[in-house]
C-alpha cells in the first residue's frame, strides 16, 4: 500500500513538471506596463541588435519595431552567408564588426530576416498616416512606394487589416502601423526602439517628445505585450537621429525598466526640465531652448542630456545670428 502511495505521489509530481517549467519562461517575458523589463539596454547601432539577438540564439521571432525606417533594402552581396560563416563559428566579435562595417540602417532588418531571426515584423511609424482609416491604405502604399526600398509589387499587394498594412515583404509578414492601431500581437516581441521615432513624431503631431513617449508606452501596456528583449538605439551613429535627441532612448528604457516612470501622474522631475528645453528647440526657438538650458543646469550641472541639447540650442543661435 506504501510502495502504490509513493507511485502515485511520484505520477502526480510528474503531470506537475510541465507547469512548474513553464513558470520560468514566463518570468523572464515580462509584460509592459506590469512588469519591469531587465533586459532592456541601449545601444549605438543597429548592427549591435543584430548581433546581440544572433547571440542569443533567436529564430522565427516577433519584431515590434518603432522607428521612422523599415531597414528592409537590399543586402550587399555575400553579406549574409559570411554573417551566417561567423554566427556558425560562434565569432561574436567578428559578426559585430562584420555588421558594423557592412550593415545601416537601412539593411540591418534585412539581414535579421534572411539569418532566420525574424520572422514576423510589425513596424510602428511616427508619421501621421493613420489619421483617417478610410483612406490609410492608398496613403501608407504612396508612402512605402516613395520612402522605402521595398519592390512596388509587394506594396501593391499589401492590404489594410487590423488597423494595420499587412502582406508579405522582403520574406516576412510585415504588419505598418501606428501607435495607435497598433494590432494585439500573439506571442513575445523582440522590442526595437530607434530614438529617432519622437523627432518625427513631435513634427506630424505638434506632441512633446516626453509626450510621444508617454502615449507610446500607454498604448504598449495597453496591449499587454510580453517581452522576449527589448532594445532601443541612440540613432546618431545610424543617422537616424540628432545627438541632442539621444537621451530619449535612455529614457524609453528606463520607463521599461521602472513602468512607474510612465505610469505616474507626472514624469520625473529631470525628464520635465529635459522636455522643456527639447520643446523649445524643435519648435525653432533657440534663443529661449538656451535660457532653459541654462538655468537646468544649475540644478543638474552634470546631466548630459541637457548639455548637449545646451549646445544644440547654443549652435542653432549662433547660426541665426551669422546669418
Amino acid at each position: 500500500m506504501r510502495n502504490h502511495r509513493l507511485l502515485c505521489l511520484a505520477c502526480g509530481l510528474l503531470l506537475l513538471l510541465p507547469a512548474c517549467r513553464s513558470n520560468p519562461e514566463g518570468a523572464r517575458q515580462p509584460v509592459i506596463g506590469k512588469q519591469g523589463t531587465e533586459q532592456a539596454a541601449v545601444v549605438e547601432r543597429r548592427s549591435e541588435v543584430l548581433a546581440r539577438w544572433a547571440r542569443q540564439g533567436i529564430r522565427d521571432a516577433i519584431l515590434l519595431q518603432i522607428a521612422g525606417t523599415d531597414g528592409l533594402a537590399p543586402l550587399p552581396p555575400g553579406s549574409v552567408e559570411r554573417l551566417r560563416q561567423l554566427q556558425q563559428a560562434g565569432d561574436w566579435q567578428g559578426f559585430a564588426d562584420y555588421g558594423r562595417a557592412n550593415l545601416s540602417a537601412a539593411t540591418w532588418l534585412s539581414a535579421a530576416v534572411r539569418l532566420g531571426i525574424v520572422k514576423e515584423i510589425n513596424w510602428v511609424t511616427p508619421y501621421r498616416l493613420f489619421d483617417d482609416l478610410a483612406l490609410a491604405e492608398p496613403k501608407l502604399k504612396k508612402f512605402l512606394t516613395t520612402s522605402s526600398p521595398l519592390p512596388a509589387a509587394d506594396v501593391a499587394a499589401m492590404k489594410m487589416e487590423q488597423g494595420c498594412l499587412t502582406g508579405q515583404a522582403a520574406g516576412a509578414i510585415l504588419y505598418v502601423c501606428s501607435p495607435r492601431t497598433l494590432h494585439k500581437i500573439d506571442g513575445p516581441v523582440l522590442l526595437f526602439f530607434d530614438a529617432g521615432f519622437s523627432p518625427i513624431h513631435y513634427r506630424e503631431y505638434a506632441q512633446t517628445n516626453l509626450a510621444s513617449l508617454k502615449g507610446l508606452f500607454d498604448e504598449l501596456s495597453y496591449r499587454e505585450l510580453r517581452i522576449q528583449d527589448a532594445v532601443a538605439v541612440s540613432g546618431v551613429a545610424d543617422g537616424t537621429a540628432p545627438l541632442h535627441s539621444t537621451y530619449l532612448a535612455d529614457e524609453f528604457v528606463e520607463g521599461l525598466r521602472k513602468p512607474e516612470l510612465f505610469k505616474a501622474d507626472l514624469p520625473p522631475a529631470l525628464w520635465l526640465l529635459r522636455d522643456g528645453v527639447d520643446d523649445k528647440l524643435s519648435a525653432g526657438d533657440a534663443r529661449l531652448a538656451l535660457e532653459e538650458a541654462v538655468k537646468a543646469l544649475q540644478a543638474h550641472p552634470d546631466d548630459r542630456p541637457l548639455q548637449l541639447l545646451k549646445a544644440e540650442a547654443e549652435r542653432q543661435t549662433r547660426s541665426r545670428k551669422e546669418r
